[in-house]
This record gives C-alpha cells, structure tokens and sequence, in this order.
C-alpha cells in the first residue's frame, strides 16, 4: 500500500500507523481517507494483534485539523459535509477495530491524560483507544 500523509508497516503483528504531515501532522481529507484504507487492511488481514497510531516528525502527534485544508473546500456546504462524513467514517473504523488501538503521544508532556479532551466524555469513556506519553532518546 502506498500513502501520502501516513506511513504504515507491520511489525511482529503489530500495525504502526504513523502521521506523516510535518510540521504538527495536521489532518486534511487525504488523512482520512489514508486511515480508513490502513483500517480496512487491518480487519481484512486478520492477522494483526495490535495497532500503533504515533506522529513522526519532531513538533507534535497531531496538531489536529489542517485549517489551510478547509480554505480549499471553499465554503461549500457539500464539501465540508463530505469532509466531516469522511472524517467520522474513518475515526470510526479505527475505534471499531477487533484489536486494541494504542496512541503512541511522544509529545503530550503533561498534557497526556487531556489527549481525549475533544471527545463528548460519553465517547471517552466507552473507546478502547488508550494513549501513552514517552519521551524519545530519554
């Protein structure tokens, strides 16, 4: 599979997931439409135990949606509605995997128990997505 905003590998079983848009990996359509794909190879290959979403680069793991993506929709009512379908589509078969989902945060700091802050807290409470700050190199 080959992707423009993620990187995506196997390893020992485990499915790394990783956001790929420097400088802060902010998620366009694009994005979406990548994780979707990642999740629908997941569930068909049936042989991942578990998957890893992290961000590469050296700023943050996701610095949330990419602003300048929704100046290109160009105030279209159709276009934001298809961009927010995509978006929860692909969210959704992420949360809906038959293994577990681990944000890997190497950036959260202290900020690390917030990471779920945008969720209605009733969506906090029943997702099987867990997050862990680390740091890297130390």
């Amino acid at each position: 599979m080959e992707f423009q905003d993620i990187t995506f590998s196997k390893e020992e079983g485990v499915a790394i997931i990783t956001l790929n848009r420097p400088p802060v990996n902010a998620m366009r359509y694009q994005t979406y439409v990548e994780l979707e794909k990642a999740a629908a190879f997941i569930t068909a290959d049936g042989e991942f135990r578990a998957v890893i979403i992290t961000g590469g680069g050296e700023r943050a793991f996701c610095g949330g949606a990419d602003v300048r993506a929704f100046y290109e929709l160009r105030g279209s009512v159709f276009n934001v509605r298809e961009y927010n379908a995509n978006a929860g589509s692909a969210l959704r078969k992420i949360r809906e995997l038959e293994v577990p989902v681990i944000g890997a945060a190497p950036y959260l700091g202290r900020l690390g128990s917030q990471v779920a802050g945008g969720a209605p807290s009733s969506q906090r409470r029943r997702t099987r997505i867990k997050f862990q700050a680390f740091s890297r190199g130390g």
